[in-house]
């Protein structure tokens, strides 16, 4: 009955030891994101951005999301460069009829599928070699862009040391 007793008293002592010591590891972790203060940025970096949409049968997705992309605020160059991959709908049409009213829309066709190749890679690979820019945003013909000023956001997102930006797109449900 002691040697019970005194079982019970270290496996609850062993329990509450290691209990505490995740309390104070979360503790330590979650409070520095509780409190993380956001550095003010003193300039705003304005390079020329290429960006990159990549569309295979996305006529509707375009036609709804596509002006957002083509018109936004930014003071310095920017083109938004459209890769067609092998639509078989009326993408291209659509591509033509926007060209005639954005000058910054560069449209890319792919007309042959990439053997080995499946997905995306091949069409964005394309379309990082058609940029003319560095500095590249990539997105999909189903994303909305969070305002006519997403490209200068996104680039606000660079600090000095910083090669990559991420963002991410919330799936809306109707």
């Amino acid at each position: 009955m002691m040697l019970l007793n005194f079982w019970r008293e270290v496996f609850f002592g062993f329990f509450c030891l290691v209990t505490l010591i995740q309390l104070a590891y979360y503790g330590g972790l979650f409070s520095r994101l509780a409190f993380y203060k956001t550095i003010p940025k003193t300039h705003s970096q304005q390079q020329p951005v290429s960006v990159i949409v990549c569309a295979r049968d996305e006529a509707d997705n375009l036609v709804k999301n596509l002006p957002g992309v083509l018109v936004q605020h930014y003071p310095t160059s920017h083109e938004v460069i459209l890769v067609n991959d092998n639509s078989t709908d009326g993408t291209r049409y659509l591509i033509d009829e926007l060209r005639k009213t954005f000058r910054h829309l560069v449209p890319v066709t792919l007309t042959q599928e990439a053997k080995m190749i499946t997905g995306k890679k091949f069409p964005l690979s394309i379309g990082i070699k058609s940029a003319r820019h560095e500095t590249l945003l990539l997105t999909d013909a189903d994303c909305v862009p969070a305002s006519e000023n997403w490209i200068q956001l996104m680039q606000d997102g660079y600090r000095e040391g910083t090669e990559i930006v991420l963002g991410y797109g919330a799936k809306v449900r109707h």
